[in-house]
C-alpha cells in the first residue's frame, strides 16, 4: 500500500484559505471587541447620569437649592474610596453632614458614600490631561468619564449644552474602530448620544 502525503500546491491552498479567513475574521473581532467595551462604559455612564439627577432633585428640595455640578469636573476614584488623607476627610464629611448644609467640594462624595451610584471599578488611573481641571484621570474600559456643569456653560471635554454627565475616550487608547467609539453624553432627558468622529 503506498502512502500518499500533501502535495505542495494543497498545502499552498490551505495556507491562502487561512490567511483570507484571518483577513476577515480578526478585524471583526476587533470591532466587536471595542462595541463591547463600549457598551459597558455606557452602562457606567447611565448609572452616573441617573445618580447626578437625583442628586441634584434631591438638592432642589432645600429652601437655598445649592448647585451641582457648577463646573465641569472629572469623576476621580477619590470619590469613592477614603484613599489618601485629603479623601478620607472629605468622604467621612460627606457621610455624616447633613444634605441641605453640606459645603459644595463635598458633593462629588456624597453621590458615592450616599449610595447614588456604586462606585465605578476603574482599570487604572494616569496622568491628568487639561481638560475639566488638573485633577488624574480614571480610566473605565477606556474612557474617562465627566460630570457637566447644571447650566450647560461647558463645552470642556464631551460636555455641552444638555450633557449631564459623558464619557470620551482616553487619549491614550487607541481603538481598532478609530473615532466609532469615541464617547457618549447622557443628556437631561435621560437619552444617550454616541460621539463619534
Amino acid at each position: 500500500m503506498q502512502k500518499r502525503g500533501f502535495t505542495l500546491l494543497e498545502i499552498l491552498i490551505v495556507v491562502i484559505i487561512l490567511a483570507s479567513v484571518l483577513a476577515f475574521a480578526l478585524p471583526a473581532y476587533k470591532r466587536t471587541q471595542d462595541r463591547n467595551l463600549y457598551t459597558a462604559a455606557t452602562g457606567v455612564l447611565i448609572d452616573l447620569g441617573n445618580a447626578v439627577q437625583n442628586f441634584q432633585t434631591d438638592l432642589a428640595t432645600f429652601a437655598n437649592p445649592a448647585t451641582f455640578p457648577t463646573t465641569c469636573e472629572k469623576t476621580q476614584n477619590e470619590w469613592q474610596h477614603p484613599a489618601t488623607v485629603s479623601g478620607t476627610f472629605y468622604y467621612e464629611q460627606a457621610q455624616f453632614a447633613d444634605l441641605h448644609d453640606m459645603q459644595d467640594h463635598l458633593f462629588p462624595y456624597s453621590l458615592f458614600v450616599r449610595n447614588y451610584i456604586q462606585p465605578i471599578p476603574y482599570d487604572y488611573c494616569t496622568l491628568a490631561y487639561s481638560t475639566c481641571g488638573s485633577s488624574d484621570a480614571c480610566v473605565y474600559k477606556g474612557y474617562i468619564f465627566y460630570l457637566c456643569p447644571v447650566d450647560g456653560s461647558s463645552s470642556d471635554a464631551c460636555c455641552d449644552g444638555d450633557t449631564v454627565a459623558c464619557m470620551q475616550l482616553s487619549p491614550d487608547v487607541t481603538r481598532a474602530t478609530g473615532g466609532l467609539y469615541k464617547g457618549a453624553r447622557y443628556l437631561r432627558d435621560g437619552t444617550l448620544e454616541q460621539i463619534s468622529e
